[in-house]
């Protein structure tokens, strides 16, 4: 066991004599360190009243690995029950768009991992890939009003709005391949 003491005057804040972190154990993480018996870590800033003992406390370390078929895009190591954090960016295929990442056991799933998705245990995410559509508005002459490129399924937005020849009101949109409109 390694003792680090420093002297400090009451109400002065640690500052530069919080001790770095120590190596931690097989599988672990070092999580701070802990005030007394309390729930709280010290910080630079933490201001010392009194004789205080400090224990260094460490945490299961999980890893999450992102991975594009044999590629792997990138390797986090986080403490057991922490969220994962910003999500690497990957290139979708030509003629197709990234939905999210998934849990490579799940490959099926529309569970995508979120930035505050919070991970328990070492898992392998892969990138969920959809083919786009082309959607194309045109006005009641056949010329394009907008065009969107969407991953198949999704929901379209807010529609645009087309101009309706005179003394007409634009009604909404039909499919080419429909008598049905759409509002």
């Amino acid at each position: 066991t390694e003792t680090t003491k420093a002297t400090l005057n009451k109400g002065d804040a640690l500052g530069t004599n919080l001790p770095a972190a120590p190596a931690a154990p097989e599988g672990k993480l070092f999580a701070g360190w802990q005030i007394g018996n309390t729930a709280e870590y010290a910080t630079a800033e933490t201001v010392i009243n009194a004789d205080t003992t400090y224990t260094a406390v460490f945490t299961d370390k999980v890893t999450v690995i992102f991975k594009n078929g044999e590629t792997v895009v990138a390797t986090r190591e986080l403490a057991a029950g922490t969220a994962v954090g910003e999500l690497p960016t990957v290139e979708a295929p030509a003629g197709q768009s990234l939905l999210g990442w998934v849990d490579a056991d799940s490959a099926d799933s529309t569970d995508y991992l979120t930035a505050d998705t919070v991970i328990t245990e070492s898992k392998t995410y892969i990138p969920a890939f959809s083919n786009d559509v082309t959607v194309t508005f045109k006005n009641s002459e056949g010329t394009p009003v907008k065009t969107l490129v969407l991953p198949s399924g999704s929901k379209v937005g807010t529609l645009p709005l087309a101009e309706a020849p005179a003394g007409q009101s634009f009604a909404g949109w039909i499919a080419e391949d429909s008598a049905e409109g759409s509002t």
